[in-house]
């Protein structure tokens, strides 16, 4: 037996063309994944405001946003748009309702 040997089995994992098992492999892939916590970001809206305008800022300002009040909003994953949302409260929080999910492939395309 070899010394540098450290009891690894060696297998042949090759598939043949046409034999991949390809939706076990996603769903392996998916399995692996599922637990990995992801930056989530709801975006009520943005502006732009020059420096003088935020220095002036103080309690009870009020900074305008470029949505309307019944637009849906943006909910974000790593800094991509993956959904949008209306705006609630749930049992005493703030929350959103999703109201239209992303079609995958504007995401890849975005990205």
């Amino acid at each position: 037996e070899d010394p540098g040997d450290m009891g690894l089995i060696e297998e042949d994992f090759s598939f043949a063309e046409g034999q991949q098992d390809q939706p076990a492999v996603a769903d392996g892939l998916e399995e692996l994944l599922a637990d990995v916590e992801l930056e989530v970001i709801i975006e009520l809206g943005r502006t732009r405001k020059a420096l003088r305008d935020i220095y002036d800022l103080k309690i009870g300002t009020i900074v305008e946003l470029d949505k309307q009040a019944r637009e849906p909003i943006d909910i974000l994953v790593n800094n991509s748009p993956v959904a949008r949302g209306e705006v609630m409260v749930f049992e005493d929080a703030l929350a959103v309702r999703v109201t239209e999910i992303m079609n995958p492939t504007e995401l890849v395309k975005k990205n």
